[in-house]
């Protein structure tokens, strides 16, 4: 089975509604010296093989990011850009509605966003300034403000259990993995434990995929060590335990 999207549309992010509703969110087909264009949200009824679409954002950067909550979830987070600076809202996933402005970053900053499986939306930015990890609610509104150690590239990793969030660090940003500090945050306490330098999230794959990764399954606790072995996070202790060695 096919459903045709309009031909003036590059669909870029799809979320399943249902069992036969899919959620298609895309920017319009690349034009020469045409840097922004409107964002458009489309539902398709597998059913019947129909699609409408039910909201847009008008003037859109065709370099902008947009992330779909999981399984339908009510929330669109837009990356964007306007000039040097980088800008994070939060908008109705159905409408396009506004619901939140969020951050912005400055040119010479590491700016990564998520949102979370519950709904929050967390934001870090690295510059030379020092890192720091702002958490919102479903709704935009600012909850708090994590200060993390110093780095010039800050990445999000997945939710190893609900409530916690990897975080990696590196002093600049051509940095390998094995320069890499990795966190957990506690993002209800506000605080940060080091979970050690050089573990690279395995989820992070599935998180690029955009496929959602539940809070606490193994998935989310998947790291490769220093050495490249796959290990799994024990999150009662914060201690690594190997499950394929590289020898």
């Amino acid at each position: 089975m096919s459903v045709r999207c309009p031909d003036s549309v590059e669909a870029n992010r799809m979320s399943f509604l249902g069992a036969d509703r899919v959620r298609i969110v895309g920017l319009p087909l690349p034009k020469r010296n045409v840097e922004r264009g409107d964002l458009t949200i489309m539902e398709v009824d597998l059913g019947t093989k129909k699609i409408r679409e039910i909201g847009h954002l008008p003037d859109v950067d065709r370099s902008a990011l947009f992330f779909l909550q999981g399984l339908g979830g009510p929330a669109l987070l837009v990356r964007d850009r306007h000039g040097d600076a980088t800008t994070f809202g939060l908008f109705d996933a159905s409408t396009g509605t506004p619901i939140a402005a969020l951050a912005t970053c400055g040119a010479d900053a590491s700016c990564p966003a998520r949102l979370l499986a519950d709904g929050r939306v967390v934001v870090g930015e690295a510059s030379s300034g020092g890192a720091v990890l702002r958490v919102f609610s479903p709704a935009g509104v600012a909850v708090r403000s994590v200060p993390l150690p110093a780095g010039r590239r800050i990445q999000l990793g997945l939710e190893p259990t609900a409530g916690t969030l990897v975080v990696a660090l590196a002093p600049d940003r051509l940095a390998e993995w094995k320069d890499r500090t990795t966190l957990l945050v506690d993002l209800a306490r506000g605080t940060w434990g080091l979970l050690g330098r050089g573990y690279r999230p395995a989820g992070w794959y599935w998180w690029l995929s955009r496929t959602p990764v539940a809070p606490g399954s193994v998935a989310s606790r998947l790291f490769f060590d220093p050495q490249r072995s796959l290990v799994v996070l024990d999150p009662s202790t914060d201690t690594f335990k190997t499950l394929v060695e590289v020898r």
